[in-house]
Order: C-alpha cells, then sequence, then structure tokens
C-alpha cells in the first residue's frame, strides 16, 4: 500500500509544480525523496511476496 501511495506522490509532485510556490531544490528534494521511498516500498513489497511461498 505504502509503494501504490508513493507512486501516487511521484505522479502528483510534478503537477503541482506550477500551482504551488516551492523553491526549486525544495521540489527537487522532495522529487527525489519520493521516487527513492517508492523504489524501497517496491524491493521491499516484492520480497514479501516472494517470501509468501516458503
Amino acid at each position: 500500500m505504502l509503494a501504490g501511495l508513493l507512486s501516487g506522490l511521484e505522479v502528483f509532485l510534478p503537477i503541482i509544480d506550477g500551482s504551488v510556490e516551492i523553491p526549486r531544490g525544495l521540489f527537487a528534494a522532495l522529487s527525489g525523496a519520493a521516487t527513492c521511498a517508492a523504489f524501497i516500498s517496491r524491493i521491499l513489497a516484492q520480497k514479501g511476496v516472494s517470501d509468501a511461498d516458503q
């Protein structure tokens, strides 16, 4: 579920880029953090699925 929420955040952040006043550096940091957290969540979710058979 967390992986899905973070993936949605990855899509949502660029959409609000022009609407909300966020400094460029902060926006880049938020986007990078969301992407990294989503990546890690996907790996953990996949590992959990593969361990379910055991």
